[in-house]
């Protein structure tokens, strides 16, 4: 006689069909909802003072696009993290590129604009990506405001990983070319797996569970609790450094670079990791000794505690007060 299967064997199996019908559907509806995106409008950083899009849309938003007067203007480009974006404002005009442009334009002779490219949650390898892409605009000046967490957490991941879809313009040629081939290499650039993640989402499921805007930060302050963990300084971090240099810095495309250890909050860390966090320019000026088109300014400890919401997010005081320090450290 023929063995009847047991009611748990039964179940079992209805369960994994059941799971694995579910992760295809999901699967396609996420790819179908990927190509979606591609139609949806996303704005211009010419037009808008940062992405309130958050992590989508940052092909559109860092594309070159001109008025007839900019070869007049002084452009400068602000490569960041969320410090830049000031997330708990709905008023984008009070983040300090921002109240930067709005001084400089009083203090100087000529049309300047600030693009902001603050991309919050973003690591060094998306910051990497974004000076690549900046040498298109052929800007006056980059300006690069990051701290110590963002080079020793990034670890040299696949593009596939980070959270923004900054990745995406490693694939543009315009981008691309000015990548080196050990940065791409690193990044698994040349995998088809990761293209098809890094283009369409496939198998991360992006597009279907996708926090929503109030769930994953909001445009109110937040509460963070004291102390931050930082990983310790590592030679991956110094490739990082380096390699930014050397990617804005090419035979045909030299560009002026404002280096800031931007501000951050001392209330929130340990006295050792405080200590890491004042290290972090000296550091960056012993990789960069010598070297021509760069500039380092210390800002760590140049806003005051209570004008800080967190560790590093500053409030619109302190955002005004940082354009300020900024006007007057760099461009007097």
């Amino acid at each position: 006689m023929q063995e009847t299967p047991s009611i748990s064997a039964v179940t079992y199996k209805h369960l994994l069909i059941i799971i694995i019908s579910c992760m295809l559907t999901l699967g396609l509806a996420d790819l179908v909802l990927a190509s979606v995106y591609n139609y949806v409008w996303f704005p211009s950083s010419y037009t808008e003072v940062r992405n309130t899009f958050f992590r989508r849309g940052w092909e559109q938003y860092t594309a070159v696009n001109p008025s007839p007067s900019d070869n007049e203007t002084y452009l400068i480009i602000v490569i960041s993290n969320s410090q830049g974006f000031l997330q708990e404002s709905y008023d984008g005009n009070l983040t300090y590129s921002h109240q930067l442009q709005l001084i400089l334009q009083e203090k100087l002779d000529q049309p300047v604009r600030v693009l902001n490219w603050s991309a919050p949650a973003s690591n060094a390898a998306e910051q990497i990506i974004l000076g690549a892409r900046a040498l298109s605009h052929h800007p006056d000046m980059i300006l690069w405001v990051t701290y110590n967490t963002n080079f020793v957490r990034a670890q040299f991941r696949s593009l596939d990983f980070y959270s923004t879809d900054i990745a995406r313009l490693a694939y543009h040629q315009s981008t691309r070319q000015f990548l080196s081939r050990e940065f791409l290499e690193a990044h698994s650039a040349y995998d088809p797996l990761t293209w098809l993640k890094v283009n369409t989402g496939f198998g991360k499921f992006l597009h279907i569970f996708e926090k929503e805007r109030d769930l994953i930060w909001t445009w109110l302050p937040k509460v963070q609790p004291f102390g931050t963990h930082l990983r310790e300084w590592d030679d991956k971090a110094e490739k990082y450094i380096r390699a930014f240099y050397e990617t804005v810095n090419q035979n045909d495309h030299q560009v002026q670079v404002a280096f800031v250890s931007m501000p951050a909050n001392q209330k929130h860390y340990s006295e050792e990791e405080w200590a890491e966090m004042t290290l972090f320019p000296q550091r960056v000026s012993s990789i960069y000794n010598s070297r021509d088109n760069i500039q380092i300014y210390n800002a760590t400890e140049a806003i005051p505690q209570n004008m800080f919401y967190t560790s590093t997010h500053l409030k619109p005081e302190g955002h005004l007060m940082f354009a300020e320090w900024l006007y007057e450290n760099i461009f007097q």
